[in-house]
């Protein structure tokens, strides 16, 4: 599988001054990526300069024609040298993503149009806390969003996802 891989580089920042990076350049935040900001990896940012080099892809293009739940998502990714994005890279990967289509539709309960998922491990194994992000332009207005759902969640075939490509850490 040939795909195109982007660096994303950290730059260090502490929670609370990451924030203030994201607030300063118009990302908007919903409440579960606020409870997402509470969680042990932003207690300990990477230090400047740290990367890891990711890939944009459908789910499709890693095998998966009828989408797939995490775990299946989990074995597709291991067969090809893609792995589970840190979750504290993620405002990261937001903030490189300037260029993102808007959409304008809404959904409920649904991945949402246009909305990109950044994969990586649940911080907590609960279903009512938060999974995880994914970036969004909505009516140009860029959004780095927090998402809850069951590890049984059907992901369709077409939704866009983020990976890391193992050991660029």
């Amino acid at each position: 599988m040939k795909y195109k891989e982007l660096t994303i580089k950290s730059l260090g920042l502490t929670r609370d001054l990451l924030l203030q990076k994201l607030f300063n350049e118009h990302i908007h935040l919903n409440e579960y990526a606020h409870q997402l900001f509470e969680t042990d990896p932003f207690n300990n940012p990477h230090k400047k300069g740290d990367t890891i080099k990711i890939v944009e892809v459908a789910l499709e293009d890693i095998g998966l024609r009828t989408g797939g739940t995490f775990a299946e998502i989990e074995f597709a990714m291991s067969k090809l040298n893609l792995t589970h994005c840190p979750l504290e890279f993620a405002p990261y990967i937001r903030l490189t993503y300037t260029d993102q289509k808007s959409f304008i539709i809404k959904s409920i309960n649904r991945h949402p149009p246009g909305a990109i998922k950044i994969f990586s491990k649940p911080v907590l194994e609960n279903e009512d806390f938060p999974r995880g992000f994914y970036i969004r332009n909505i009516d140009g207005l860029l959004w780095l969003r927090g998402y809850r759902c069951s590890m049984d969640y059907q992901w369709d075939s077409k939704d866009r996802m983020i990976f890391q490509i193992k050991n660029s850490l």
